[in-house]
């Protein structure tokens, strides 16, 4: 993630000032940053200020540190170098139950996002994303979309579809349709108007799924689409990263 460092210098791990009444804005999508570097972290705050209808509440250097303020953000923006290597996979375990996980990889290659995208995180991107690819990934996150930096984006596909495989129980056609659905973000709502059904029959669908996966929240569910291939990052003609069909 490219960060100016003069738009701040270290500061403290806190929460946001003004964050408790912003967060209770209509359609307000709340957000706390684990990021270990002080300029970096508040960078990150600057530029997530700007996306539309996001707000900071937590900025802090670790996740023991956010666990002690006991906030649930919408959204984690989490740099894996926050922790040990060993535990990152399970910290986005644990984050991933309460909100959307959006993790930073240290390394221009993103060789740590795949790992990072099977333990639960919906987006990655690296600390030299440009600031509106940055920006684009939290919001995208925030909607409930899967969103891959498209600086590591030929990496991670490729990786991901190595790794693709099956093991569970396979799943109809209208449940691959709709699981492709969800891991890109559309409601039950929305899925049953662009399938032609009454919502209740995807509600069905969706009861299905989570129990032929054996997948509870949304973001297992997601990560489960990844894991057996029925949903593939891939970026478009235009560069920017998206869920894609996988195998039918």
């Amino acid at each position: 993630m490219v960060i100016d460092p003069w738009l701040g210098g270290a500061r403290c791990p806190t929460r946001i000032a003004g964050a408790e009444s912003s967060a209770w804005e209509t359609d307000v999508t709340t957000v706390a940053i684990i990021e270990d570097h002080g300029i970096a972290r508040a960078g990150a705050e600057q530029l997530i200020m700007r996306g539309k209808d996001l707000r900071v509440v937590v900025s802090v250097a670790t996740l023991d540190e956010l666990d002690e303020l006991g906030e649930h953000p919408d959204v984690v923006v989490f740099d894996l170098a926050a922790c040990h290597p060993n535990d990152s996979t399970s910290a986005i375990g644990v984050l991933a139950k309460h909100g959307a996980v959006l993790a930073i990889s240290g390394y221009a290659d993103g060789r740590d996002l795949v790992p990072a995208f099977h333990a639960g995180a919906l987006g990655a991107v690296t600390r030299d994303t440009d600031p509106a690819d940055f920006i684009a990934a939290v919001e995208a996150v925030a909607r409930g979309s899967l969103y891959v930096g498209a600086k590591v984006a030929q990496s991670v596909v490729a990786e991901l579809r190595q790794r693709g495989s099956g093991g569970r129980s396979e799943l109809a056609r209208r449940e691959v349709e709709t699981l492709r659905l969800l891991a890109d973000g559309y409601t039950h709502s929305q899925i049953a108007r662009r399938m032609g059904l009454a919502e209740g029959t995807v509600n069905t669908y969706v009861k299905r799924i989570r129990s032929k996966l054996k997948a509870g929240n949304k973001a297992e569910l997601t990560r489960l689409a990844i894991d057996l291939g029925y949903v593939i990052l891939a970026p478009p003609d235009n560069g920017t990263p998206t869920a894609a069909a996988g195998r039918a």
